[in-house]
């Protein structure tokens, strides 16, 4: 199984895991052979890339890593610890650094936000989201791998606390009250005290315990300020903030991983700490290439370059005016802050 660009895809080759759009929905079914029209249409919404059965393309677009491994490992390691067994967090340790090893050696290192978020169910699979979104910014930021570990095994277990809480107050789906929300802001401070018996490292156990915190102290449990918080700390609750604002629960709908990047980014020196941010980002492209995009001026244009070190945001060729005519002169848009004209989403034609 590889992860294909849409670009690449071709009539006959089979559909590994089912395809969604960015809202959510089932586009096509794992197993489907692509025919014409279902690749037309995967290059209409701007999809990126999916997975094809058996194919032998460019190993640089295969989604890297055991996922379900790693996601059983992690399930197992979370129950034994809430039903007060032995825990082999070596093993944890191990998948983590098999995990590192595959990331640092596929290129390019970013990843794709229609693979990272695939609306699937939230308990293991956030954990495994958080815990390869840590790892890519601590891979940025230049960790050591023996650190990298460290964080990787933090947050693969940074929601274990939640486990001690009642299922019908997790998946409760009307607002908390004072009381429930109070017990909830206890889960970090309660998974610390839970693995404070296993053979685990400080730098593991502060994700645990501060991956709530905020820089400017508004975070719990202890309301911790900047130079109080780890950087692993610091790393995690970016990853998990961005995972659980782009996921789907039973009180609320997820949002597209694009208005989450944009959330994450207004965010960026208040709440999380500017650095980390800026690691963040540089491993994502919220428009990559061949996708349909809406600008804020009502035209529709298509990105023909995602970014780089010197023009950070994307070139955007446009196709549709705001009448919605096909334009003949394709204007081409070098997007920047400051400039009037930005990208407000995606755009079908």
């Amino acid at each position: 199984m590889q992860l294909v660009r849409v670009q690449q895809l071709a009539e006959g080759m089979i559909l590994a895991r089912d395809v969604f759009d960015y809202n959510g929905r089932v586009l096509l079914y794992q197993g489907m052979p692509l025919k014409k029209r279902y690749i037309d249409r995967l290059k209409e919404i701007g999809l990126f890339a999916v997975y094809i059965v058996d194919n032998e393309s460019d190993d640089r677009f295969l989604f890297p890593f055991g996922k379900e491994e790693i996601i059983k490992e992690t399930s197992k390691a979370l129950d034994d610890i809430t039903n007060q067994k032995s825990v082999c967090t070596g093993i944890l340790r191990e998948k983590i650094a098999e995990l590192i090893e595959d990331i640092i050696t596929r290129e390019p290192i970013a990843i794709f936000l229609s693979e990272i978020k695939n609306f699937d169910n939230y308990t293991s699979e956030h954990s495994f989201n958080v815990a390869v979104l840590s790892i890519l910014i601590g891979l940025t930021l230049g960790l050591k791998r023996s650190e990298m570990v460290d964080l990787g095994v933090g947050a693969l277990l940074h929601d274990v606390g939640k486990m001690l809480l009642p299922r019908s107050l997790i998946n409760k789906p009307e607002k908390l009250n004072t009381s429930e929300w109070e017990q909830i802001k206890k889960h970090p401070e309660n998974g610390y005290k839970l693995l404070e018996k296993h053979k685990l490292s400080i730098n593991t156990l502060s994700v645990i315990k501060e991956h709530h915190e905020r820089i400017n102290g508004t975070g719990y449990p202890l309301g911790l300020k900047y130079n109080q918080i780890t950087l692993n700390a610091k790393i995690a609750m970016v990853a998990d903030s961005f995972d659980a604002m782009s996921s789907n629960r039973v009180y609320r709908k997820g949002v597209t991983p694009y208005k989450a990047i944009k959330a994450i980014e207004t965010m960026s020196g208040l709440y999380f700490d500017a650095k980390v941010v800026e690691a963040f980002l540089s491993n994502f492209v919220p428009y990559p290439v061949g996708a349909a995009v809406r600008l804020s001026d009502g035209q529709i244009g298509i990105v023909i370059a995602s970014g780089a070190e010197k023009q950070p945001e994307p070139v955007v060729q446009v196709v549709f005016d705001k009448l919605g005519n096909m334009t003949h002169i394709k204007e081409v848009i070098y997007l920047t802050k400051e400039k009037a004209v930005q990208i407000v989403g995606l755009a079908s034609y």
